[in-house]
């Protein structure tokens, strides 16, 4: 039998831990949805109570995807229904994907989705409102949005309203196939109260009156029960014969609450330098522009200055609640590195500013890593120059399975699927600094896992909630969904194995207060030092790990910890 005598380490603080959380990455996890179905997507915001409500479509093999929603609490308990039988969404027998996810403010959410129950081709958008227990509000299977035509309809973008409702900012185009061009294009707006009935015109509000083509549309609230949209617009460009423009431009507006265009009836030009500026396309949940928090928006968009065929460069730009320009005329430069990149997702600084995340080729050859840009108030970058690098390699056209969130306290906390495919997270905060050290924490690391479509979403107290796509049960409920919870220190909250035992707070080895669940660890134990812990009396143990980046296992004189693996 080996011993060996520990006398001093570094260790971690970790918060309280509950046991519906499992704090194992390679068994553990919280099963979300198992149903004996395949999860094809999911999205999951913050419940507005340290937890989550997740949507997800699902399809039974018969090539439909139906919507449902779950909801867990900070516990990890699961709050609507069973893990086999979620809230229904809409389920009907044609087609239908999820396109934007926000919550209302009351523990509910509004979905909006694109739909094809009307015509198998020419899709539709319906939109639905459920409430903190997940039962609908408005009409069963969601209300149609603008019904009087038939132009395709899509880029749905959702914004509350501050007053229970929603506002949804959608395009409506016409494609002429016989000159295979776009002879229409158009932004509208509809105000939906609590109820689900409309507040505006029929039809819904026009963003812009001219008569140039635009989409490309991006949402925030305004603070005061409206809505700033941000769009590309062609009137300065020309449309060649095969429906490429040359000289696309960003422009804005504002809608107060009563559906009122408060800014020129054309929209404020956000930059109409020459060549192509376009607001990036928002996929599900993206984000292409935050509010800044007094009224005014800030725009990421792709610039193609001097080289249309070119790789885009991300710039952005700040207007006030009048819509006035803030920074230079061009923009402030994001990452200008000349490579292929696309966005991840942007969220607020909290401090008025934006914090960016995209995936890069600066190889050249597919190798895709990951960076993140801080856009201060003022107007500059708050990181290293052209992004902070934070996944290196990820392989492929990397970047659809990251996710990012601020933790309340300044911090900003990273998930990813590796090329190993192990479900990672990081954390940096307001300065660009990594927090969790040089070794990536674990979230999901089973190997018949394969963790995809990860989110995440803020928690109590620093603490972060993961979702994703598991494959672990793919031959008896084929793809679910699963969670976990990351304490503050990126550590899994929640039951350890029986053998593990796990500090709780800082103390004496031998005082049961030390320890998860009051015990103190017996000789067959493995334990994780995550506190100051001192040894005052000989005692043994399996094994020890102490977690890093900081504290103490102290040994004190005349005493003896033995390590009997």
């Amino acid at each position: 039998m080996k011993k060996t005598f520990l006398f001093f380490h570094s260790i971690i603080i970790v918060n309280s831990l509950f046991a519906q959380w499992n704090s194992d990455p390679v068994t553990g996890a919280t099963i979300v949805n198992n149903a004996i179905t395949s999860e094809n997507n999911q999205v999951s915001i913050s419940d507005g109570a340290n937890g989550t409500i997740i949507i997800f479509e699902s399809s039974a093999g018969n090539g439909v995807n139906n919507l449902y929603a779950q909801r867990i609490n900070s516990n990890g308990q699961i709050q609507w229904g069973l893990t086999n039988n979620p809230k229904p969404v809409c389920v009907h027998a044609s087609e239908k994907y999820i396109d934007h996810v926000i919550p209302d403010g009351s523990g509910g959410v509004f979905i909006a989705w694109f739909d094809y129950r009307r015509d198998p081709v020419l899709n539709d958008i319906y939109v639905q409102h459920l409430n903190s227990s997940g039962d609908p509000l408005w009409a069963v299977n969601g209300i149609l949005i603008n019904n009087v035509n038939d132009r395709s309809k899509d880029e749905v973008r959702l914004c509350a309203d501050e007053s229970g409702g929603a506002i949804v900012v959608w395009a409506e185009s016409l494609y002429d196939s016989t000159t295979s061009m776009t002879v229409y294009s158009q932004l509208f707006a509809q105000r939906y109260n609590n109820a689900g009935a409309t507040q505006w015109s029929d039809g819904g509000v026009e963003v812009c009156t001219n008569s140039s083509l635009r989409g490309g549309c991006s949402v925030v609230p305004d603070g005061a029960g409206g809505v700033i949209v941000s769009f590309t617009d062609t009137r300065n460009s020309a449309q060649d014969e095969d429906d490429v423009f040359d000289n696309l431009d960003i422009y804005a507006q504002r809608i107060n609450s009563s559906g009122d265009l408060l800014w020129t009836l054309d929209g404020m030009p956000v930059n109409i330098e020459p060549y192509n500026q376009i607001v990036g396309d928002e996929y599900l949940q993206t984000n292409t522009s935050v509010s800044d928090g007094s009224g005014g928006v800030i725009i990421l968009f792709d610039d193609y200055t001097n080289d249309n065929n070119g790789n885009g460069t991300f710039y952005a730009q700040h207007l006030n609640s009048s819509g006035a320009i803030q920074w230079a005329s061009t923009g402030i430069p994001v990452c200008v590195s000349g490579a292929y990149k696309f966005l991840i997702k942007a969220i607020t600084d909290g401090s008025g500013g934006m914090v960016a995340f995209w995936s890069e080729d600066r190889s050249g050859v597919g190798n895709y890593s990951s960076y993140a840009q801080r856009i201060l108030t003022g107007g500059s970058t708050g990181w290293t120059t052209d992004g902070l690098k934070l996944i290196d390699n990820s392989g492929g056209f990397g970047g659809f399975e990251n996710d990012m969130t601020e933790d309340g306290n300044g911090n900003y906390i990273f998930t990813w699927t590796d090329i190993a495919s192990n479900l990672l997270a990081q954390k940096i905060n307001g300065s660009g600094a990594i927090q969790w050290g040089v070794t990536n924490k674990q979230v999901c690391t089973n190997t018949n896992a394969n963790p995809v479509l990860t989110r995440i979403v803020k928690s109590d107290a620093g603490n972060t909630i993961v979702t994703w796509l598991d494959n672990r049960n793919y031959a008896n409920s084929s793809t679910d969904i699963y969670a976990a919870k990351l304490d503050t220190h990126g550590y899994l909250i929640g039951q350890p194995s029986a053998s593990e035992y796990i500090t709780v707070a800082n103390g004496n080895w031998n005082n049961g207060s030390t320890w998860q669940g009051g015990t103190v660890p017996p000789a067959t134990a493995d334990v994780k030092i995550r506190h100051n812990v001192v040894v005052n009396s000989s005692t043994s143990c399996h094994s020890v790990r102490i977690e890093q980046p900081n504290g103490n296992l102290t040994v004190n004189a005349g005493s003896n910890l033995s390590i009997l693996q």
